[in-house]
């Protein structure tokens, strides 16, 4: 898939160990992204769910304690200040921001060990080769998990013993496995693969939220347009392409319905395409409320912003929007040197990673927080950030 070179006796040291960090990075994910998905059509697991945390970040963190040392040897100065600066901006949150401090406290856990842990381990590794490998060998142990919580979802709902098909965390923890079978498939086409990733957007269609279908769209735009040749197949199959969706779009309406029609006589409601054949595809879901009330308050101070966790305060819940979020809970010098940073950040090291693993796990996570950070994501708990 990717070149590779000849390894002398220090590299193969350092091949292990990227390899090491790699995995345990990768299996964070895993146990999380499964754990995460299971609650969501169980009742029961649901109820237990913050016992199962405290036991699986247990686990976590003895696998963080195995590569601990290796990445001790590696640190970079500038992942220690990001860290540095970023329980700096927490801290002024908790000193002016009295009234947010049960919302700091309650993201506090998650952030330090998605994010901030998750951060400083990735940011020791030197080849991602790796951390792509593991993680797309993964995905399809999350894919299964995916199905599996999707099906009980589905009974449990026809038994009464929850209210709605509609879950929004199992069709993000299943948008991402998806991602990396995307790109296995364009170095090696696979029927498997691609059979899971047509039930795997079923699944996202049938219960989850429409925000989960935009990244994997522009993933697939994007890998179509970098392993395309101009010769006469490429001519063909684009055409063949531009035909089919012509032919959906002339026919959309008509063909959702045919759809919504097939999935209910099977027992299942679709809330995003009930939402798209009625034309409020773009409906905010009462996100507009909440960004009315955020703005209110953040136009008070605009220049120290509202505080971390300023919305759940506010309104309950999250800004549900990434980078309202930079802006209104730290303000606009801070919040402006944050997302200037983070973007930047994004764009070297696409430029510096060409040809390389590297680039692929940039891409596919770009994809996934770009896109759903108009909508959804935050900054402190926002895994795939």
């Amino acid at each position: 898939m990717y070149t590779t070179k000849t390894l002398t006796i220090n590299d193969s040291k350092i091949d292990k160990t990227d390899k090491k960090i790699g995995l345990i990075v990768s299996l964070q994910i895993l146990i999380m992204s499964i754990k995460n998905m299971l609650i969501q059509g169980s009742p029961l697991l649901l109820s237990i769910n913050n016992r199962l945390n405290i036991a699986l970040f247990f686990v976590i963190g003895v696998i963080y304690l195995w590569g601990f040392h290796d990445v001790c040897v590696r640190i970079k100065i500038r992942s220690v200040v990001v860290l540095m600066v970023s329980f700096i901006l927490i801290l002024f949150s908790i000193i002016l921001y009295n009234q947010n401090i049960p919302s700091i406290k309650e993201l506090l856990p998650r952030t330090i060990l998605y994010s901030f842990i998750g951060f400083f381990y990735i940011s020791s590794i030197n080849d991602f080769k790796y951390l792509l490998k593991y993680l797309t060998k993964f995905s399809y142990i999350i894919i299964v998990a995916s199905a599996f919580s999707a099906y009980v979802l589905l009974q449990n709902s026809r038994m009464g013993y929850i209210d709605s098909q509609y879950n929004m965390p199992l069709s993000y923890f299943t948008t991402v496995p998806i991602m990396f079978l995307i790109h296995e498939n364009n170095y090696r086409k696979n029927i498997i693969s691609l059979s899971l990733i047509t039930i795997c957007v079923l699944i996202i269609i049938s219960f989850g939220s429409r925000s989960s279908i935009l990244p994997i769209f522009i993933y697939i735009i994007l890998s179509f347009i970098r392993n395309s040749k101009v010769n006469f197949k490429t001519i063909i199959k684009f055409t063949t392409l531009t035909l089919l969706l012509l032919f959906i779009v002339l026919n959309f309406k008509y063909i959702i319905i045919i759809i919504i029609n097939i999935l209910i006589n099977r027992g299942i409601y679709s809330r995003t395409l009930s939402l798209l054949v009625s034309g409020n595809i773009t409906d905010l879901s009462g996100r507009d409320k909440i960004y009315d009330i955020v703005l209110t308050e953040f136009y008070k101070r605009p220049f120290t912003g509202i505080g971390i966790g300023g919305s759940n305060f506010l309104t309950g819940t999250g800004t549900h929007s990434m980078y309202l979020e930079i802006f209104t809970s730290l303000g606009i010098i801070v919040g402006s040197f944050v997302f200037i940073y983070l973007f930047s950040t994004i764009a070297k090291g696409f430029y510096l990673s060409k040809g390389g693993p590297a680039r692929e796990l940039i891409l596919i996570y770009t994809c996934l927080v770009i896109t759903r950070g108009f909508i959804g994501g935050g900054l402190w708990t926002n895994y795939d950030l």
